[in-house]
């Protein structure tokens, strides 16, 4: 996972971009099987939060830079939250990358948003016509804070360019 993130080159640290991770769709049946495999890769203390019963988790199982802050994240069922639930059920649904709505960031708790895009198995690469099973597998999620990204990007303009972003 580092080595496809480094390739990406998108991580300079003053960009907006927090890390971008990956996050796996655990089924409740597959829970104790997941955390012990992750647990056998070296990370001992890895446990889904927060706890409790569900049918279905995705919680964040690699992350980069896999440092400070972002280490927080490690474990996270993102379908706890809201926000991020409805973009994962977007993106799934369709295919293409969503757009969280505003959420408290696990890296600080800040405010930010988090783009996510669905991974299938390699045999279903786009969501299944109606009717099949769908093979999701997980998401690659981008965190961001969109003021830094704005701000990193205003560097790039001339002075006399002026930028506005509208949320319809």
């Amino acid at each position: 996972f580092r080595a496809y993130v480094n390739a990406l080159q998108l991580l300079p640290s003053d960009s907006g971009l927090q890390s971008i991770s990956l996050i796996l769709q655990v089924p409740a049946s597959a829970l104790g099987e997941h955390i012990r495999d992750i647990q056998r890769k070296g990370f001992a203390d890895y446990r889904v939060q927060p706890e409790g019963a569900r049918s279905l988790y995705a919680p964040i199982t690699h992350i980069e830079p896999f440092e400070g802050p972002n280490l927080k994240a490690l474990g996270f069922d993102v379908l706890t939250l809201p926000a991020a639930k409805a973009a994962l059920d977007r993106a799934s649904a369709t295919g293409q990358p969503a757009l969280s709505g505003p959420l408290a960031l696990m890296q600080d708790g800040r405010q930010g948003q988090v783009l996510y895009l669905p991974l299938y198995d390699a045999r279903t690469r786009t969501p299944p016509a109606p009717g099949q099973p769908v093979r999701l597998l997980g998401w690659v999620s981008a965190p961001f804070r969109l003021a830094d990204v704005i701000r990193s990007m205003s560097r790039e303009f001339d002075p006399d360019i002026g930028l506005q972003i509208l949320d319809h």
